[in-house]
């Protein structure tokens, strides 16, 4: 009879430390997993962030992140590449008010785009751009230290 008693506690102790020990292990793995969604998505958002960044440098760097702005149809990363002095037909970029109608048509005016030449004159430059539809002249000037597009 003791060796049953013995044998019965042993069983139950097990069976009580089993389903403790599984419950926390399912506790742990929705903890890793709520982590690792986290994780990924921390990774996503670094990814995209890092696609490219506004390089407003040089004239021609200027002119090279606002066609990968146009690209990536990112209206935030297109605006940080005009100046607010720019003509009025390119205000609704400087403000943020584009339609995802326009911002399609920025891409594909973009597309394949190639800067050919650069002159700097003073604060002002002019960039020579070969786009698929025809060549721009497209006019920047220096603002704090950045070349912003003011017309093409």
């Amino acid at each position: 009879m003791k060796k049953i008693k013995k044998t019965g506690s042993i069983f139950i102790f097990a069976a009580l430390l089993l389903n403790s020990c599984g419950n926390s292990g399912e506790d742990s793995t929705s903890q890793a997993t709520t982590s690792n969604e986290i994780s990924d998505k921390q990774k996503s958002d670094e990814k995209s962030a890092q696609s490219f960044s506004i390089d407003l440098s040089t004239p021609s760097k200027a002119i090279e992140s606002f066609i990968s702005s146009s690209q990536e149809q990112n209206d935030e990363k297109l605006s940080e590449c005009f100046s607010a002095n720019c003509e009025r037909e390119f205000q609704m970029i400087v403000k943020k008010e584009m339609k995802e109608k326009d911002l399609k048509e920025y891409k594909e005016f973009c597309t394949g785009a190639k800067v050919i030449e650069e002159k700097i004159e003073g604060n002002g430059a002019t960039v020579k751009v070969k786009f698929s539809r025809r060549d721009e002249d497209i006019k920047l000037e220096l603002v704090d230290g950045k070349w912003k597009i003011v017309a093409f």
